[in-house]
């Protein structure tokens, strides 16, 4: 998994893209994507079983989040999250 280093910026209200890449497995049906809060350890965003899985997620997230499924398939998952506040700062 790749990350970059440098944090993301964002204005308040806009959307901000936390980005992410990895190796694809060619079989997509064994792929598990989990972001999380580091420090709460809150559910940000889950995919598995071929689609997305938000029943964990945590309640400030709802309707915020978006990973592009197509992309999943070259390896990127990385991760929209719209209407960025303060509360969203931190390490995902």
């Amino acid at each position: 998994v790749t990350v970059p280093s440098s944090p993301v910026l964002a204005v308040r209200g806009a959307t901000a893209l936390l980005s992410c890449e990895f190796e694809p497995d060619p079989n997509f049906s064994n792929l598990v994507i989990t972001w999380q809060r580091q420090e709460s350890i809150k559910v940000v965003h889950s995919f598995y079983y071929e689609r997305d899985q938000l029943e964990r997620q945590n309640p400030d997230y709802l309707n915020r989040t978006v990973l592009n499924h197509k992309e999943l398939a070259k390896g990127n998952a990385s991760l929209s999250i719209a209407n960025i506040g303060l509360k969203d700062a931190g390490n995902y």
